[in-house]
């Protein structure tokens, strides 16, 4: 059970940052976002796709905090609370680089990308041994 609820919660916090890459890369003008290298660029440099262990480097942005969560890693945020992609993508969205790219409509970037419209699934068969 605890399995299946994280295993849930990964999928809903992945597909706001999927979403989001893919709003940023119909802006510059990308056939396939979630491909598109410059897309994928522009993610890492805004701070969409970030990781503690960029801070520093001149192509990314670095300045996300992650600690522990139930068996994972989570964005934290300034008071070491555990925070959603939602929630931090909101943050970082409203001062940052981004509005040198895209300018002031940064917020409309923020979607949920839907799995279940996107990805066709096969059908599986069940295997009893």
């Amino acid at each position: 059970m605890r399995i299946s609820k994280k295993r849930i919660e990964i999928i809903e916090e992945a597909s706001w940052l999927l979403g989001t890459i893919e709003n940023l890369g119909r802006y510059l003008g990308a056939d396939d976002p979630l491909t598109d290298a410059a897309t994928l660029s522009a993610a890492v440099r805004i701070g969409i796709l970030d990781a503690p262990h960029l801070r520093g480097q001149p192509c990314a942005l670095g300045c996300v905090e992650t600690g522990p969560d139930d068996g994972g890693c989570c964005a934290i945020d300034v008071n070491g609370q555990t925070m959603s992609q939602q929630d931090r993508l909101t943050g970082l969205l409203k001062g940052s680089i981004a509005q040198k790219i895209i300018g002031h409509d940064t917020q409309k970037l923020i979607s949920k990308w839907d799995f279940q419209k996107k990805i066709k699934y096969p059908k599986f068969k069940t295997i009893t041994w």
